[in-house]
């Protein structure tokens, strides 16, 4: 886990971590999510978990996540781009994404 730099994340596709170990819970304002791989619980904000939404209908590269956002979002593509990169590094390394290899 979170063994790739930002520089490789753009080249490569991301996914959800195994999706039957991962346990959801929305309070409105606030969304749990439990992993059951490492037993973890994390409190997402809504930049993580649009990511994990998106992520959850299909892998993705950094670019087309940054694309989707931004379209989303109506923001910049260049102004959510480093954001987006540091979230993908931070997902990874609490295992609630991976790497696509095919």
């Amino acid at each position: 886990m979170g063994t790739f730099t930002q520089q490789q994340d753009k080249a490569i596709n991301w996914r959800l971590a195994d999706l039957g170990q991962l346990l959801w819970a929305d309070w409105g304002e606030d969304t749990v999510v439990f992993n059951g791989l490492s037993a973890d619980t994390h409190l997402l904000n809504t930049m993580s978990l649009d990511v994990l939404l998106l992520l959850a209908k299909k892998p993705m590269s950094a670019e087309q996540l940054i694309m989707s956002l931004a379209n989303q979002w109506q923001q910049p593509s260049e102004q959510i781009a480093k954001p987006i990169s540091s979230l993908i590094h931070n997902l990874d390394c609490l295992g609630l994404i991976e790497p696509e290899f095919t």
